[in-house]
């Protein structure tokens, strides 16, 4: 396809019957140039500049020009140019004009679309909605977060709604812990490919790296979102450290006693730290944030705790296991009310986490 802007044409090539066609924009006033039938045996590319139409041939592999007004005139450029699926002619002069997203994006936050010489819509990206201002983008409340190993995804909590909820962010090599900042609508991910800490805007109109060195393999991840740190397990060097969200200020907060750390959860109310580990004596752990008074919360019945989550409302601290096949949880406080939320065959759960009166989990 190419447009004529100076004469408001749509063009097309068609590879079937070797015709360059053109009409209006609006569709009317189809017009058939069929003097090329006999020179163009696969049409594949059209381009449109000044008074000539710029084609290319797969098969004959040529590429050349023709009068746009009549068609005639063949003139071959090119030889030996086989490949050839687009073309576009750079021109300066082609693009001219004014719409009303030309200044300041036409007053909308995210996408403005011209509907018009002078009208335009606003929209927004995946996982935001228009406010009632028809401007301005809100993220969606609630949604389920979750890593594959190529990246972050989010998807609507409603099993009926198929919809996205974030703009996949790519570019991981083994994305494993995920967690978010919703104070700055920010989401923080570990990385054991590329052995690295990141986060990005929800949006995407930003990403960095937060700590790139001196971690072995960091697996869980756990946002203060009141104190403005983030927490981390690393797995290879059996510690627990910290920094502020944007890595400065990084320590350790737990190095003795631990054997293999896997997730990680914070409770900043509280004041409570919470992991597993996967080591020769599989536990559940609890500090406080600062990393004293560390206890054992259970340490009997696991093998592979992989996920945690805590339920804020319930003051309930949940775990699945992928060896046991179980979901569990406990008083966070106490470590005592323990029970069996779900026990499975033939499954592999990996992460859980809970959101008013739903658990959610994942099985590889």
């Amino acid at each position: 396809l190419s447009i004529d802007f100076t004469a408001n044409k749509l063009y097309w090539i068609s590879s079937a019957n070797g015709t360059i066609n053109r009409c209006n924009l609006d569709g009317s006033g189809l017009e058939v140039l069929d003097t090329l039938k006999r020179e163009l045996a696969k049409g594949t590319a059209l381009a449109v500049m000044g008074g000539k139409l710029w084609w290319a041939d797969d098969e004959s592999a040529q590429l050349g020009t023709v009068t746009k007004r009549d068609g005639r005139n063949f003139v071959v450029l090119r030889n030996k140019t086989s490949g050839v699926v687009h073309m576009k002619v750079y021109d300066r002069e082609g693009q001219k004009g004014r719409n009303p997203c030309q200044v300041n994006n036409g007053g909308c936050s995210q996408l403005c679309f011209p509907t018009s010489e002078n009208t335009r819509s606003c929209s927004c990206t995946v996982g935001y909605n228009l406010r009632s201002d028809r401007l301005s983008c809100e993220g969606v409340d609630s949604f389920l977060l979750y890593s594959i190993h190529e990246g972050i995804r989010g998807i609507a909590l409603d099993p009926n709604d198929n919809s996205e909820a974030l703009m996949p962010i790519t570019g991981t090599l083994f994305a494993v812990g995920v967690d978010f900042h919703a104070g700055n609508d920010t989401v923080y991910w570990t990385d054991m490919g590329l052995n690295r800490i990141s986060r990005a805007k929800r949006d995407q109109t930003w990403r960095e790296d937060v700590i790139t060195t001196g971690i072995s393999r960091v697996e869980g991840i756990a946002v203060d979102w009141i104190a403005g740190n983030l927490y981390w397990t690393d797995h290879g060097f059996n510690l627990i450290e910290i920094s502020h969200l944007n890595g400065a200020y990084r320590s350790v907060v737990i190095s003795e006693g631990l054997d293999q750390p896997r997730a990680i959860a914070v409770h900043p109310q509280k004041g409570y730290l919470f992991w597993t580990e996967w080591g020769q004596n599989p536990c559940i752990g609890r500090s406080r944030l600062d990393g004293s008074d560390q206890v054992t919360l259970v340490n009997s019945g696991i093998v592979w705790p992989n996920g945690i989550s805590i339920d804020f409302e319930e003051n309930t601290l949940y775990w699945c296991d992928a060896r046991t096949d179980k979901i569990e949880r406990i008083n966070l406080e106490t470590g005592e009310s323990r029970e069996i939320v779900l026990s499975a065959a033939n499954v592999d759960l990996f992460s859980v986490a809970v959101f008013g009166p739903y658990i959610y989990w994942s099985d590889r």
